[in-house]
């Protein structure tokens, strides 16, 4: 549902009490999915029903990288305002900051620097 942005039927999972942290294909959260289809709505509602903001995919991934990667920056600023960590690093080392560098998401690299993020952190390609 929340692959789909379908927020009516992302509400019923949540109040069906559903583990909002499962993980699936690539060890993919809902809300890795909802952040990197840019569904604002299914995004606010599973952070605010108490999702991960920091799970991690099998490439290191969290929610925020996937936002960084799909150029959402209003749903990374949702993230930021909840807590998701910006240090955290990706199986390439690096950080939101450097994806958003990398592909030239500027209006997302403000919005990280404004929310804290270390222009310093981890940016190398490993690999």
């Amino acid at each position: 549902a929340a692959r789909a942005g379908d927020a009516a039927i992302v509400h019923e999972l949540i109040q069906a009490h559903c583990d909002l942290n499962q993980q699936g294909f690539m060890e993919y959260t809902a809300l890795h999915w909802a952040v990197h289809g840019g569904f604002e709505e299914v995004s606010h509602q599973l952070v605010q029903a108490g999702a991960d903001l920091n799970t991690t995919s099998a490439l290191m991934r969290t929610p925020l990288h996937r936002a960084v990667t799909a150029g959402h920056t209003n749903i990374v600023a949702l993230l930021l305002q909840a807590g998701s960590d910006t240090e955290r690093v990706d199986a390439n080392g690096e950080t939101a900051l450097a994806t958003a560098v990398r592909w030239g998401h500027t209006d997302i690299v403000r919005t990280l620097l404004r929310s804290q993020a270390n222009p310093n952190g981890a940016g190398g390609r490993r690999g």
